[in-house]
């Protein structure tokens, strides 16, 4: 055999086996490493997240295991009562975060998973990140998928959680016009109002306690026939909301000296929540009053 014949032979051999240790075996391996470091819940902390980030280097192509690896950095996270290494593990988290979107810019779920941890970062001493990066990350997951319910749900959340209510509001209204039938967001508007209601009462704003708190019942009346029968922590939450919003109510139309609305309200909030030991007290001393 030709000497330049078997030289091409064994060109092609080492060709053969490069391909099928960096196509087959490589990810493979790193498969397996990290399918097994998941479902192995016995292992020590420091010891999965040395396991994931090797499996990572083997197969960095997966979106999925820049995903796992972002969420044992959060649960590393939260376990540390140090502050640097709290702060390393969130930094490492969306890094990884931002690894997987590089990978399939086109999920929406990728950039709601980022900006779910920015949140958390948003609250750190000092913030690790400024509220408008997690909005351009949120805005671009919604972009993506403008009528996914699921993400505007998250995406209220996110807002009312920083304190930005007019956005959340809007968010959720975005939502009922696409889903007017849809529980949640009803809730969540409800919600809204009830803590601008609070803060009406908070200043003695009577006239805006009246508003707001007519908001939230408003929301929050039409939010319980509609959900779902699986939903009955939501449901509860939107029914102790509720109770709350006529107690305000209630307070703020005997401030205006409407006390017949004010009897009304008390009367409703007694049939969503039978017993409230606060609306009990408050209408003890209405009663008191009136006398």
């Amino acid at each position: 055999m030709p000497v330049q014949t078997r030289l091409i032979q064994i060109g092609i051999f080492f060709m053969a086996v490069l391909t099928l240790y960096f196509i087959v075996l490589k990810p493979a391996y790193a498969h397996r490493l990290i399918s097994h470091t998941l479902f192995n819940r016995k292992l020590p902390a420091s010891v999965a997240l040395a396991r994931l980030e090797h499996g990572v280097r083997l197969d960095p192509m997966r979106r999925l295991y820049f995903d796992h690896l972002a969420s044992t950095y959060r649960k590393a996270a939260r376990e540390t009562k140090e502050p640097a290494s709290r702060a390393r593990f969130l930094k490492l988290a969306k890094d990884a975060y931002l690894r997987g979107i590089d990978l399939v810019p086109i999920d929406p779920n990728g950039y709601t998973k980022l900006s779910t941890l920015e949140l958390i970062m948003t609250k750190e001493t000092p913030p690790l990140v400024a509220p408008d990066e997690l909005y351009r990350h949120l805005q671009k997951a919604l972009d993506l998928d403008p009528k996914n319910a699921e993400l505007y749900l998250i995406a209220v959340d996110v807002a009312t959680s920083l304190g930005d209510r007019r956005r959340a509001a809007d968010w959720a209204e975005k939502s009922i016009r696409l889903y007017p039938h849809f529980a949640v967001p009803h809730s969540q508007l409800g919600f809204i109002a009830l803590i601008d209601a609070f803060h009406a009462l908070q200043g003695k704003q009577t006239a805006l306690l009246e508003v707001e708190a007519q908001k939230s019942v408003d929301a929050l009346e039409k939010s319980i026939p509609l959900f779902w029968a699986t939903h009955t922590e939501k449901q509860a939450f939107a029914r102790k909301n509720l109770a709350k919003a006529y107690l305000f109510l209630a307070k703020g139309q005997e401030d205006s000296g409407k006390f017949d609305q004010a009897r009304a309200s008390y009367a409703r909030l007694f049939e969503v929540a039978p017993g409230n030991p606060e609306g009990t007290r408050a209408f003890a001393r209405f009663q008191a009053a009136r006398k």
